[in-house]
């Protein structure tokens, strides 16, 4: 009888072991895996207590959620080179496992995979993985040594710190750097930064190699010009360059300049152009000037050819500034990956050509200018024979051009669950690199337990002149949200946090608001428990709409409206789920965030302000919400009465 077998092999020609044919098993003790296996699923040797050891030939190429989970007597695993992914909790609290060896190959390893593992003293992570998740080690004894490379992403966090988080081995091409007492970290381009107690900051340069200096001392010269103290860790690894130079810009050029580029702002008149359009534009806002900083350096203002600079320079001067203003500019290049995209002459000569305000590269779905900036040398590979000035029709490359190739996208190493992500990507011209950080991030979010997620609310009336919809983490919109409401929150921007944070936390989301089929606003959302506050971040308006708000009444009736519905509906939702889960967690009000707010003007005259303005429990990145406009106050929690903040006649009722 199969329950009272210890050995088992896997019959040649199966592709994928599932929890059912495993079940049957309850005695186990050893298992052989053959090289047809591509996946162990999910669950498929959860609990099975009896189990000491596993072989599992070439081939196999995922590991699935909890699969061989509470296996508390197996000891030893070798994974063939062939496997790729190794989902949540797959080893978790596999106590008696002493050895888990890796191979290069492996790229993405999930969320507590290795929870509990007390009995594995060393684990090597290959140069090949490319995501790894922070809570891997929680509750191990594991010391871990691992290659950072620049392509193992932002989700990384603690990895390679001893048990009290302190202390850190780092591999690189030239050896081990142990870095002791660890105040705080990050990663830069070249790869893990950090400070430690003692004031010291340590990073590599892009050669790789780690250095060690003293904070202060690296930021002295710098903080006495333009407040260079709020550059994050992951840019530290410019201030060499910086420093080598008799004054240092303001922060925002500081952040968003190339690494490679950065001689270029000093040379011959490339910094006076600088400070002539800073001087001219009168800007305080610093998103402002990052965005006209954004420009200034698509179009050629630090352009080794002094032409080139001069000629960019009086194009923003004479065509942007007098007609433009720092929130429109900030709203229409928001989107601009500067750090990350050199300049391109062709790219210049192409924006000043054709421009006749900023939505000159709109189509029938959105506005395609953050991704023409950032991927105008796709589009050139497209078309490598045309030029943008040229005497010849046939060779010239014409605005037409630019949207057919930016909306032809297709993308490598496309994950199954993120095909329809792929599409909407491609369909919206994001590059393979912004795309590869959309996948990572939407296959976080999917493997969010439903239970876990905080933000749930009760769907709208569809007969309803506008209605929301709060997304779900299986939905692609929400990677690509910002891009089809003209915002800066995209892969890249200035509000790319809001994007990974809405996509990989369960506290977080999008809201769509629509007119019938039609996209009018969305808004990024979440909640803090501390606060017991859901805020709306913002409220974002596609340019196409914008008129729409202003000329039909009825349109800005139907958001406010719903913005009371959706506020009533938050709390009653999610208090309820709290309450179902046995959970403490409460939401006693819901607000709106006003910076860069494009519903603004109707928000502040139906709405009060909040006293005080909360922000998000322990994120730093971007938010228009805790900017010094402040918030509005939808709903809020009286006792146990819902209580509509709004001081119109829209739905004024308990």
């Amino acid at each position: 009888m199969k329950r009272f077998q210890k050995i088992l092999r896997i019959p040649d020609g199966t592709t994928i072991i599932t929890n059912d044919m495993i079940k049957p098993y309850k005695n186990l003790q050893e298992v052989y895996i053959p090289s047809s296996v591509k996946i162990i699923g999910k669950y498929a040797f959860m609990r099975c207590e009896n189990l000491v050891k596993v072989e599992i030939e070439e081939g196999l190429q995922m590991i699935k959620d909890s699969s061989f989970r509470d296996c508390i007597n197996l000891q030893e695993v070798k994974l063939p080179s062939t496997v790729k992914i190794i989902e949540d909790g797959s080893f978790k609290n596999c106590i008696s496992l002493n050895e888990l060896k890796f191979n290069e190959g492996l790229e993405v390893i999930r969320e507590e995979s290795l929870q509990g593992c007390k009995n594995i003293k060393e684990l090597n992570i290959p140069k090949s993985v490319k995501n790894m998740a922070f809570d891997i080690f929680n509750n191990s004894n594991i010391k871990k040594t691992f290659h950072y490379k620049t392509n193992i992403r932002s989700r990384i966090r603690y990895i390679g710190y001893d048990n009290d988080g302190k202390n850190v081995d780092v591999i690189y091409e030239n050896g081990i750097y142990h870095i002791d007492n660890i105040k705080r970290h990050s990663n830069s381009k070249f790869g893990f930064v950090c400070e430690t107690e003692n004031g010291k900051v340590v990073y590599p340069n892009e050669k790789g190699e780690y250095k060690e200096n003293n904070i202060q001392e690296l930021l002295s010269k710098a903080n006495k010009f333009n407040q260079l103290e709020k550059l994050t860790l992951s840019h530290i690894y410019k201030m060499d360059k910086w420093n080598k130079y008799d004054s240092v810009p303001s922060y925002v050029v500081v952040e968003q300049m190339p690494y490679e580029e950065i001689d270029l702002f000093y040379k011959d008149n490339n910094k006076t152009n600088w400070q002539t359009l800073i001087k001219a534009s009168k800007y305080d806002d610093e998103n402002q000037k990052s965005s006209l900083f954004a420009l200034a350096h698509a179009l050629g203002v630090f352009s080794e050819n002094g032409v080139e600079s001069k000629e960019a320079t009086d194009f923003i001067l004479n065509e942007i500034l007098p007609d433009y203003s720092g929130r429109q500019i900030h709203a229409a290049l928001g989107g601009f990956d500067v750090e990350n995209t050199p300049y391109n002459p062709e790219y210049a000569k192409f924006f000043m050509k054709y421009f006749n305000g900023f939505n000159f590269l709109h189509n029938d779905k959105t506005d395609l200018l953050a991704s023409s900036h950032n991927n105008f040398r796709v589009v050139q590979k497209i078309f490598p024979e045309k030029k943008v000035i040229t005497r010849q029709d046939s060779e010239r490359l014409t605005l037409e051009l630019v949207k057919e190739a930016l909306v032809k996208t297709i993308f490598e190493n496309v994950d199954e669950r993120a095909k329809e992500l792929a599409e909407k990507a491609g369909q919206l011209g994001y590059s393979q690199e912004q795309f590869n950080k959309l996948q990572e991030w939407y296959l976080i979010g999917n493997d969010i337990p439903k239970e876990e997620l905080s933000i749930v609310c009760e769907k709208d009336n569809e007969d309803e002149v506008i209605t929301y919809e709060v997304l779900e983490k299986n939905d692609p919109l929400g990677a690509v949200i910002g891009t089809l409401t003209n915002c800066c929150q995209v892969v890249g921007g200035a509000g790319q946090e809001c994007v990974e944070y809405g996509m990989t936390q369960p506290n977080s989301t999008f809201i769509a608001f629509r007119q019938g089929e039609r996209l009018v606003a969305q808004a990024w959302v979440w909640y803090d428990k501390n606060t017991k506050q859901v805020t709306l971040d913002n409220i974002e308006v596609p340019n196409s709409v914008m008129n729409d708000f202003k000329r039909y009444e009825s349109m800005k009736v139907g958001v406010l409206d719903c913005i009371n519905r959706l506020g009533v509906n938050l709390v009653k939702s999610m208090n309820s789920n709290f309450a179902r889960q046995g959970k403490s967690d409460r939401v006693e009000r819901v607000t709106i965030g006003l910076g860069y707010n494009d519903f603004k003007s109707y928000l502040t005259s139906n709405y009060k302000k909040t006293g005080k303005i909360n922000e998000l429990t322990g994120y730093s990145g971007y938010s228009d919400a805790t900017k010094e406009n402040g918030q509005v106050s939808v709903v809020e929690l009286n006792k146990n009465n819902i209580v509509i903040k709004s001081n119109s006649k829209l739905l004024d009722k308990n």
